[in-house]
């Protein structure tokens, strides 16, 4: 469970710097988060994260 709670860190992080308006670092946390939901965590995992699949 310690790579959720990263993902979640990072998360909060991510939304921190969309304060500053959408840059390079937040969109490469963005695809980096994505990446690390799509290939480690299963299915029903992914469910608890509908923010990193949201394009605000």
């Amino acid at each position: 469970m310690l790579v959720l709670g990263q993902l979640r860190l990072k998360l909060l992080f991510m939304n921190r710097v969309g304060e500053f308006g959408t840059d390079c670092i937040g969109f490469h946390l963005k695809e980096e988060i994505m990446e690390q939901l799509n290939r480690k965590a299963p299915s029903d995992t992914r469910r608890h994260f509908p923010m990193a699949e949201q394009d605000d």
